[in-house]
């Protein structure tokens, strides 16, 4: 299985991944597979089916040797019920790294991307409050609107820490990630006992996408587009949607529902906090 990844890069949503992801791919000593939800092997169940032998067939025409590192994102892994036993039982000597982001702003800033695009028709209270309810009713639920689920930390690293030594794991605060980027991904390929870069010009940084935050100019034009992309007319639905929305960043969180999150959060926003002071000392 010589082809098979050296390291997963996992999530959590909003966190950052898709950032990290486009710049460690550039550097020379590492090669990922492109991204796709299709190729989503240990974070969904439903891909999973396909088999270890499609798996490998992925990194076809990739050979990993000391300097060539195979990488892929699983960026549900830390969240989907499963998956980080699946890693270990196919790659149990593979490097784990996470990108995670304060506990209540990753909440937050997942259910805006949601309604932004049409995934989601209801208020945040509603949302939040109905989850646990929501999240039983189907696979395709559970995925989709486990807000909270997803920010619970704690119990996804006790279980990661289950499987994995924590020299094999790395996790990245939000902030490093943003605020210090050249050092961070240098965290990385120390990591990943690769070369460091000096610039991330040597990345190519100025080639990675920025996708501007939009909203739908109104609610009506959010439930119109949702309804229509449920009954199965998502062109149409997707067409709509595009047409009425406008660059404009979400409001600032209510106080109340930002006290109900930190509460329902307790525990993962100290995790958070002790993964932040942690990075600060490597």
């Amino acid at each position: 299985m010589k082809n098979l990844p050296n390291f997963i890069l996992g999530g959590t949503q909003k966190s950052g991944t898709t950032f990290l992801y486009n710049l460690i791919k550039r550097h020379s000593n590492i090669e990922m597979p492109k991204r796709s939800m299709k190729h989503s092997f240990f974070d969904d169940d439903r891909v999973y089916e396909n088999g270890i032998n499609w798996y490998m067939s992925l990194f076809n025409g990739i050979i990993k040797s000391d300097e060539i590192k195979i990488g892929q994102i699983s960026a549900d892994c830390s969240f989907n019920k499963g998956s980080i036993e699946k890693i270990h039982k196919h790659l149990p000597d593979t490097k784990l790294i996470f990108v995670l982001r304060h506990p209540v702003e990753r909440t937050y800033s997942q259910y805006w991307f949601m309604y932004a695009n049409a995934a989601e028709n209801k208020n945040i209270s509603e949302a939040l409050k109905m989850e646990k309810i929501r999240v039983k009713k189907s696979y395709y639920n559970y995925k989709m609107y486990s807000y909270i689920g997803r920010s619970k930390y704690k119990e996804q690293f006790d279980n990661v820490y289950k499987y994995f030594n924590k020299d094999q794991v790395l996790v990245i605060p939000f902030e490093n990630l943003v605020s210090s980027t050249l050092d961070t991904v240098n965290v990385v390929f120390d990591f990943l006992q690769i070369k460091r870069v000096n610039d991330l010009n040597d990345v190519n940084i100025s080639s990675i996408p920025k996708n501007k935050a939009k909203l739908p100019v109104n609610d009506f034009i959010v439930q119109l587009s949702f309804n229509l992309i449920n009954i199965g007319l998502k062109r149409i639905g997707k067409k709509i949607l595009n047409k009425y929305r406008q660059e404009k960043k979400p409001p600032v969180i209510e106080s109340d529902i930002k006290k109900w999150l930190e509460k329902e959060l307790e525990e993962d926003i100290k995790f958070y906090e002790m993964i932040k002071i942690n990075f600060i000392k490597l």
